[in-house]
């Protein structure tokens, strides 16, 4: 048994970031929606995949390393961005980006309230069908 883990750490205008898993992180910059994090599943990682084609794969959603599995397994991805203004981050759980293309997530981030924006991202998971948690955080 095992969990994702995608974590930022904001400092002055510099993002830290770390992430094991599925879940994603997403940086949203005048209108373009850019994947932070790659899915750690088999299909991607050992079979090379792209993430969203994966998803829909019998198989896609088995991780190739998790929090909780085989530590000494485990390989942190880690990254470091600068900020601008005006820029947001989503992490979202693939019970969102399993459903929702990067398009229509891109769409929705440009939404000027935040709190609409999650509650549109939340709306459009549900619409989609997910059958897997779903998880957002904006900021």
């Amino acid at each position: 048994m095992g969990t994702t883990l995608t974590a930022i750490h904001l400092k002055g205008k510099t993002l830290y970031l770390g992430h094991v898993g599925d879940s994603r992180a997403y940086l949203f910059r005048r209108g373009e929606l850019t994947a932070l994090t790659s899915d750690h599943n088999m299909l991607t990682m050992v079979m090379g995949v792209d993430p969203d084609e994966a998803r829909r794969r019998v198989g896609g959603n088995v991780l190739a390393q998790c929090v909780g599995g085989r530590s000494e397994d485990i390989v942190v991805e880690a990254a470091r961005a600068s900020l601008c203004r005006g820029d947001r981050i989503l992490l979202c759980s693939d019970g969102v980006h399993g459903v929702m293309d990067s398009r229509e997530i891109g769409r929705l981030m440009a939404n000027a309230d935040l709190t609409l924006t999650c509650k549109y991202l939340l709306d459009g998971a549900f619409a989609g069908g997910t059958t897997d948690n779903v998880t957002v955080l904006l900021v």
